[in-house]
């Protein structure tokens, strides 16, 4: 595996945009908050999740449960991915974002290396310019589309990037895994 460039990363121009659902949207879950005008700076994002190929590269390890080189990495925790980021940065030659010590984790936000999303950058990537309930529209029959669920996903995960991507050319954000962003869950 080459670790020059290990991500193909999506640069994302900022811009504001309707964080959030409305309250009348069919499927809405109850931690999808208000909606509420939220600005973004431009970031660059991961066109797919990271692969247990490049976890296992990176962290010497791959705790997945369902195990294979393009599937995503899953069972790790936020400070596995933190921890991630901060080794796939130092192995290229860029600052890691993170200081960590013990579980306190602090951003480095002049560092140039790999960092989580905040919630907002990940909802803004995954909407992609639109106002609809999905990146691609408001009708969940054309979900399978564009995502691994659980309709369609046989309970296991799939090869990254095998679905359509959204409008700015990013994969999967609407299942196959959880993401984690830098920000902490919280209710509204």
């Amino acid at each position: 595996l080459e670790l020059d460039e290990p991500l193909e990363m999506v640069e994302i121009e900022g811009g504001t945009f309707l964080m959030g659902s409305p309250n009348t949207e069919s499927g809405r879950f109850d931690n999808e908050g208000p909606q509420h005008r939220v600005r973004v700076s431009g970031f660059a994002m991961g066109k797919v999740a990271v692969t247990q190929e490049l976890y296992r590269e990176v962290m010497g390890e791959n705790p997945s449960h369902f195990q294979g080189e393009d599937l995503p990495v899953e069972q790790v925790s936020w400070l596995d991915g933190v921890r991630f980021c901060n080794k796939l940065s130092e192995r290229v030659g860029l600052t890691p974002c993170y200081r960590i010590d013990g579980e306190q984790v602090e951003w480095d936000r002049g560092a140039d290396g790999y960092r989580l999303p905040t919630e907002a950058e990940w909802e803004y990537g995954c909407r992609a310019g639109t106002n609809t309930a999905y990146g691609f529209g408001d009708d969940p029959v054309q979900l399978g589309e564009y995502a691994w669920y659980e309709e369609n996903s046989d309970g296991r995960t799939h090869s990254v990037g095998q679905k359509r991507p959204n409008e700015w050319g990013l994969h999967d954000l609407h299942g196959n895994v959880y993401e984690w962003c830098w920000d902490w869950y919280d209710s509204y």
